[in-house]
């Protein structure tokens, strides 16, 4: 069985019960894993675990879709040693393309990560558990002609470190196999 739960959300439809703000940050349990998926700006995503009663003590993994502070700087308030999983771009320094005055990449350093957690950075696919992968990076189809933040060379960002999970929940009934 599988179990998420949104711990932030932009769109919070609940504000009245739940902490919010623009951030995303998902709780998942599969099999014997206990993830999140993303921890969003701030303490938000922990404040509303709690008020969940999701125990962060079981949590064994962190999975960082990209490297921009709405989804990785909750990481300052989530202090368990515990495998993290992300694409090696994921702490590149970013800015607002438009005038470079807001900052939107990780506050941790690459070093205070890797001092926090287990790192697995990853620019290819990685295997969590047999059911559970993390993607790496994805090849795009399409070029993006957009993007609203620069690197620190100067670079668009175009958001190579996106990334995402992939969970198989399927039993495959293989009526071929002999036992």
């Amino acid at each position: 069985m599988v179990k998420i739960v949104v711990l932030n959300d932009t769109r919070n439809s609940h504000k009245d019960k739940f902490e919010n703000d623009d951030g995303f940050s998902v709780y998942i349990e599969v099999e014997n894993n206990k993830i999140l998926f993303d921890v969003g700006p701030s303490e938000n995503f922990s404040k509303n675990a709690e008020k969940l009663g999701i125990d962060f003590n079981q949590v064994d993994t962190i999975v960082l879709s990209h490297g921009h502070y709405d989804h990785g700087d909750g990481l300052k308030y989530f202090n368990k040693k515990v495998e993290f999983i992300a694409h090696p771009n994921c702490i590149l320094k970013r800015w607002w393309k438009d005038d470079h005055s807001h900052y939107s990449g990780l506050q941790l350093t690459k070093e205070e990560i890797e001092n926090k957690y287990n790192v697995h950075f990853a620019k290819g696919p990685y295997k969590i558990n047999k059911n559970i992968y993390y993607l790496g990076e994805i090849k795009r189809k399409y070029p993006v002609h957009f993007t609203k933040w620069v690197l620190e060379n100067g670079k668009n960002d175009d958001i190579l470190d996106d990334s995402g999970m992939v969970i198989n929940t399927k039993k495959r009934n293989n009526r071929n196999s002999r036992m």
